[in-house]
């Protein structure tokens, strides 16, 4: 889900409970949220990923097999009051326009800011144990692109820096071989797919 602005109304709410029930994975890339009552919603969808983004104008919903792009924001003013417009895209009609726009929402959310629960809370863990405020910093570990070895962020969303996904974004393919590990940096066989190597990923299953 793409959208600039975002107000929920209850049908919305009550729908996004029902795609909760069911775990099912999202993303959301929005540039200004009305009201804190409303990211306190989204932060307890299961499954859902929420990335910022300053200068989106952008409104796009898509999910595996179909795309709309349109005029409307998640915004229940517009939703009520305003006329607007959009273009349904089915995947099975037209691949080659379904997987453009599909690089285009990857592009947007590799360019966003992933809104960080624990990062968050950090300002109020002071309060806490030594032993809380270190597994908040633990969260804030760095990762490594998995082309070029550079150090960035960590996020297996995200896992290449930003000059390395302008290559892969070219061919987009999410199995294609990569040199280093997302975790730990170390050289090892992994993709864009599967960014960490077996041994991080053993460490962190547990």
């Amino acid at each position: 889900m793409i959208s600039s602005y975002i107000q929920l109304n209850p049908l919305l709410k009550s729908q996004l409970q029902q795609v909760n029930a069911q775990s099912t994975d999202m993303r959301l890339v929005y540039r200004e949220i009305k009201n804190e009552e409303d990211m306190e919603f989204l932060k307890k969808i299961r499954g859902i990923k929420i990335y910022s983004l300053d200068n989106l104008h952008a409104k796009c919903y898509m999910n595996q097999d179909t795309a709309i792009v349109t005029s409307l924001n998640l915004y229940q003013y517009s939703q009520h009051n305003n006329i607007e417009f959009g273009v349904k895209i089915n995947k099975e009609v037209d691949v080659v326009l379904y997987n453009e726009l599909s690089r285009e929402v990857d592009s947007l959310i590799n360019q966003g800011k992933q809104y960080n629960k624990l990062a968050e809370s950090v300002s109020t863990a002071i309060g806490f144990t030594k032993k809380a405020i270190i597994v908040i910093q633990g969260a804030m570990a760095p990762g490594y692109c998995i082309r070029c070895g550079k150090e960035i962020e960590y996020d297996s969303e995200k896992p290449l820096c930003d000059h390395c996904y302008k290559s892969w974004a070219k061919y987009h393919d999410p199995k294609y071989e990569e040199k280093y590990c997302h975790s730990c940096g170390k050289k090892a066989k992994i993709s864009y797919e599967k960014p960490v190597c077996y041994g991080c990923y053993k460490k962190n299953a547990k």
